[in-house]
C-alpha cells in the first residue's frame, strides 16, 4: 500500500525532467556543457611554456663534505603539452637531478649540464628551454670532528627565600662536531640556547637545544643536552669569626678582634655551618702600615661552597703597632 504512492512521486519527478530537458533553457545549458569540454581538451592538446623547481641531488666522495651548502635546487623553462604539465602539477613535479662530484676542492656544474640531465631524466615529453641559473659553484673540504665543551647561555634565579644548590650542570658537558676541517678545527666551545630559569623554586631539569649552525653541513652529536640546577628553601644564620693577621710582629694587635659573619645557606646544610667554615685572615704586608692609616677592610678568605655572606660587621678593623724604645746608658 506505501508503494503505490512513492512510484507515482517518481513518475511525477521524471515527467517534470523530460519537460526540462525539453525547453530552450536546457538545450542553452546543455550546449555550454558540450562546448566547455571540447574547450577544455582543445586547449590542453596545446604547447605551453611554463616554469618548474627541479631539485638537485650530489653524491659526495667518501670522506668529503660540502664546505658551504650549495644550491639544491633550480627553475626550468619547460615546454610541453598542457595534459603533461597538468598531471605534473597534480603530481610530484619534475624529477630531481643528480650529480656524482669528485674530490677536487673547486667544482662547478654549468647550465648546459642541468639541461641535458633534466632532458635525459623527463624523455620526450617535457623540452628544457632553460635555467635560472648560469653555473652552480661547489666548494668541498675534508670532514673532520672534533670534543668541544659546551657553555650555557641563559639566565638563573632563585625566587626569594630560596638559593642555589650548586652551578647548572650540563650532561652530557661537552659534544662532538662534524663538518668542514678549516670551519671545524677552528672552533673551541659551543653554546645552548638561551634558558630562562628564573624565580625557581624547585630546580630546573630540562632538555635544552644547543645553538644551530650557521653552516647546515656542520653536524652536533647529540643535538641536545640535558640541564640540571638545583635549589632549596634558605634560610639565615650568623657566627663569630676571630681576625687573623698573617706575617705580623708580635707587637700588633686589633680591634675588635673578632668580626659576625652573617650569611644565607639552604636547608640542607644549614645546620652543619660553625664558624670554622669562615676565615677572615689578612696579610700584614697588605695593610700599608706606612701611610699614617690604622684601619683596614675585613675580608673573608674562606667560606662554605653554596653559601652566600650577606654581611660582615664590622665592615672594618683597627690594628695597632706597640713600638718599645730603647734606653742606652750615658
Amino acid at each position: 500500500m506505501h508503494l503505490l504512492p512513492l512510484m507515482e512521486n517518481q513518475k511525477n519527478n521524471t515527467g517534470k525532467i523530460i519537460s526540462f530537458l525539453s525547453t530552450d533553457r536546457a538545450i542553452l545549458i546543455i550546449s555550454i556543457g558540450i562546448a566547455l569540454v571540447f574547450w577544455w581538451l582543445t586547449k590542453m592538446s596545446k604547447v605551453y611554456t611554463t616554469f618548474r623547481s627541479v631539485g638537485i641531488e650530489y653524491q659526495l666522495p667518501e670522506g668529503k663534505v660540502f664546505a658551504e651548502t650549495p644550491r639544491t635546487s633550480f627553475l626550468a623553462e619547460v615546454e610541453s603539452s598542457g595534459w603533461n604539465l597538468f598531471y605534473s602539477y597534480l603530481g610530484s613535479g619534475l624529477p630531481p637531478i643528480e650529480f656524482i662530484l669528485n674530490g677536487n676542492e673547486f667544482q662547478e656544474i654549468y647550465s648546459g649540464q642541468l639541461i641535458n640531465s633534466l632532458n635525459a631524466k623527463v624523455g620526450k615529453q617535457y623540452e628544457i628551454k632553460s635555467v635560472d641559473t648560469d653555473r652552480i659553484s661547489i666548494r668541498l673540504d675534508n670532514s673532520t670532528s672534533v670534543k668541544v665543551p659546551v657553555r650555557i647561555s641563559g639566565a638563573f634565579q632563585a625566587a626569594e627565600g630560596y638559593m642555589q644548590t650548586g652551578k647548572p650542570r650540563l650532561f652530557p658537558d661537552s659534544i662532538i662536531v662534524i663538518g668542514p676541517t678549516l670551519e671545524v678545527s677552528q672552533i673551541k666551545e659551543w653554546r645552548t640556547n638561551f634558558i630562562d630559569a628564573q624565580t625557581q623554586k624547585e630546580g630546573f631539569e630540562e632538555e635544552v637545544e644547543l645553538r644551530r649552525p650557521s653552516n647546515q653541513e656542520i653536524r652536533l652529536v647529540p643535538e641536545t643536552i640535558q640541564c640540571i640546577w638545583n635549589v632549596e628553601r634558605a634560610t639565615e644564620g650568623s657566627v663569630v669569626v676571630p681576625i687573623e693577621i698573617e706575617n705580623a710582629p708580635d707587637s700588633v694587635s686589633v680591634f675588635p678582634p673578632k668580626a659576625f659573619v652573617t650569611y644565607r645557606a639552604p636547608l640542607s646544610i644549614y645546620q652543619k655551618i660553625d664558624s670554622d667554615d669562615f676565615k677572615i685572615v689578612r696579610d700584614f704586608s697588605s695593610l700599608n702600615s706606612g701611610d699614617g692609616k690604622n684601619t683596614a677592610a675585613i675580608e673573608l678568605s674562606k667560606s662554605p661552597d653554596n653559601v652566600r655572606v650577606i654581611d660582615l660587621n664590622p665592615p672594618t678593623f683597627e690594628y695597632y703597632i706597640v713600638k718599645t724604645d730603647t734606653i742606652s746608658g750615658e
